[in-house]
């Protein structure tokens, strides 16, 4: 991608797949829960791997925080 450019949700969860078994994924932002998508990446990464994610919790209710 060209600097500035920003990843769509289909590459994310493609480098989501990518990522070794035995990884622990650190996932920040700003704050990670402002991308569209990010719910789909963080339920892929968590289907695979450790995960630490770290947010102010203010995008989180309760649906978003049984999911995780």
């Amino acid at each position: 991608k060209e600097q500035g450019d920003e990843l769509e949700l289909d590459d994310w969860l493609r480098l989501a797949d990518a990522v070794p078994r035995y990884a622990i994924v650190n996932i920040t932002g700003g704050e990670p829960f402002v991308k569209k998508g990010a719910m789909a990446v963080v339920e892929r990464v968590l289907d695979r791997q450790l995960a630490t994610i770290l947010t102010n919790g203010v995008l989180l209710d309760e649906e978003r925080i049984r999911r995780l």
